[in-house]
């Protein structure tokens, strides 16, 4: 399964913030365009990146409530909760195109969900930061993730060009790979790395 090229000098953040806004907005015609663009590998990575370490960096700046005590995680651990994450989120990309395209029969490529579906990933940052928001942080994170999923799933049929049945079971399909995926590797010791890393006990507060 190919790669998308990543070329560094074709990157435009401005573009890129625009083209997310019109996803997230469910443009179909832009998710076809940002699909399609060759040249748009680079910038759904570094959006890709930058969303899923927005909470982990900031979690390990600021700490992370747990009861009534607040755990700061070391660098290690940050490190290996970034990684793990992004690993997770390439295999299911990788998993969603196996079931779209062998099974259900859809038209799209890894590379074409990959440039959609990291340039989403951006909407990471609001996640990561609206957990620190008192009070209100936990609806807005649930609307966010409500809406997280339609984005996804309009996205799923716009990219592999399923009509509605095929594209709910593909995620149900790809649900259950990944869920069996996850369990293989929690019994090799291979997943939760991260949690496993350690913390700097010394923050904790009280």
């Amino acid at each position: 399964m190919k790669m998308p090229e990543m070329d560094m000098k074709d990157v435009n953040f401005g573009n890129a913030f625009q083209q997310l806004l019109a996803i997230l907005k469910l443009d179909k015609a832009m998710i076809k365009k940002v699909a399609d663009n060759k040249s748009g590998g680079a910038t759904a990575a570094i959006f890709l990146l930058i969303g899923t370490a927005t909470l982990p960096v900031l979690q390990m700046i600021f700490g992370m409530r747990i009861l009534n005590q607040t755990f700061r995680p070391d660098i290690t651990a940050t490190l290996l909760g970034i990684v793990g994450a992004l690993v997770s989120t390439l295999l299911s990309y990788v998993v969603v195109t196996l079931v779209a395209t062998k099974l259900f029969k859809g038209k799209g490529s890894f590379a074409q969900y990959f440039r959609v579906g990291g340039l989403v990933a951006g909407i990471g940052v609001v996640s990561g930061l609206i957990v620190f928001v008192p009070a209100l942080g936990a609806i807005i994170s649930l609307v966010v993730a409500l809406w997280g999923l339609v984005v996804g799933y309009v996205v799923l049929k716009e990219v592999f060009h399923l009509d509605d049945k095929n594209a709910i079971l593909t995620i149900i399909v790809a649900v259950i790979a990944i869920v069996i995926i996850q369990t293989i590797f929690n019994s090799l010791g291979l997943s939760g790395a991260a949690s496993q890393a350690g913390f700097d006990l010394s923050s904790v507060s009280y």
